[in-house]
This record gives structure tokens, C-alpha cells and sequence, in this order.
């Protein structure tokens, strides 16, 4: 997203260190939201790296990604992804997979008595 003056909305902008240097990758994402999510997956790859013995932290913090991931999917609030969430979900995380595939999965997945969503377990 830019503004008038060609410059991009700094919600949507994060940036990459890297290297002995501290070399710099710039990103922009398309919406904060979407930015959000990237730096909150790649803190979650960092923490795996830096503290290699700590299974359980690393664990920790994946579920808590998974949580607030779905919880941002979740557009009505009710707990549950319906398709229509789940496909705005693999589109925001880039996940390319064809539409009938998703569908396919969902129904796979939906086995539970609230027929047409699918819950975070």
C-alpha cells in the first residue's frame, strides 16, 4: 500500500538483519495484518535457532503463532474457520493450493457436530 507520495504505509513494511555485517533485507507486505503474520513466523524461526536446547519454548511459541493465526482467521469471532476463512488463511500465508483442494481438505477435516467449520483442535 502507498500513500499520494509513493511512499509505502510503515504498518506494512519490516525489515530482515542478517549476517556479520547486519545486512538488511526491506519487505513490504501488501497490509499490516499480512506483516504482522510474517514477523511473528519468522520471530518463531528465530526462536528455534537461538536456543536449540529448549524443545518446549520452541513449542511454546509455535502454539501461540497457530493460535493468533487462527484467531485472525477466525473473522466472526466464533471459535471456529469456516471455508471461506480458511481460504483468506492459505491466500495470507501464501499457500498455493488449488481451491477444490482446499475444499477437499476442509471436508476431510470436518468430522465434528458443528458440520461446516473446523475449531482450532
Amino acid at each position: 500500500q502507498r500513500f499520494a507520495d509513493g511512499s509505502f504505509d510503515p504498518n506494512c513494511c519490516f525489515s530482515i538483519y542478517y549476517g556479520d555485517q547486519m545486512a538488511s533485507l526491506d519487505l513490504v507486505s501488501s497490509n499490516g495484518e499480512e506483516a504482522r503474520t510474517w514477523v511473528t513466523g519468522l520471530k518463531y524461526l528465530m526462536a528455534g535457532i537461538s536456543d536449540e536446547d529448549s524443545l518446549s519454548k520452541r513449542q511454546r511459541t509455535r502454539d501461540q503463532w497457530l493460535k493468533q493465526t487462527f484467531a485472525e482467521a477466525d473473522k466472526n469471532g466464533d471459535g471456529c474457520l469456516s471455508i471461506n476463512e480458511v481460504l483468506q488463511l492459505m491466500h495470507k500465508l501464501n499457500v498455493n493450493l488449488p481451491r477444490q483442494k482446499v475444499k477437499q481438505m476442509f471436508k476431510e477435516a470436518d468430522t465434528d457436530d458443528n458440520q461446516g467449520t473446523l475449531d482450532f483442535e
